[in-house]
């Protein structure tokens, strides 16, 4: 028979600190990327309230953006006319 599991289980745990917000600095470093990566998925339309966020929010966030760093124009060229 399986015990059913707590909320100090690992899996608590880990649910607990994902949902903890973040600021730039935690954020970056629990996507492992750096600050600067941030800063541009905020320029980018990435909300972050009282300059937190979570780490859900944000792996949502990037999953609908999968390129923040990259030009909003990066494909369009300027008329040559």
């Amino acid at each position: 028979m399986i015990a059913p599991a707590d909320s100090t289980a690992a899996g608590g745990l880990l649910s607990a600190s994902m949902s903890k917000l973040l600021c730039v600095s935690e954020l970056a470093f629990e996507l492992r990327r750096s600050t600067k990566y941030v800063y541009a998925m905020r320029k980018r339309g990435f909300i972050m309230p009282g300059g937190t966020a979570t780490l859900e929010e944000a792996r949502a966030w990037l999953a609908r953006n999968p390129s923040p760093c990259a030009e909003k124009n990066a494909g369009l060229k300027a008329d040559e006319s």
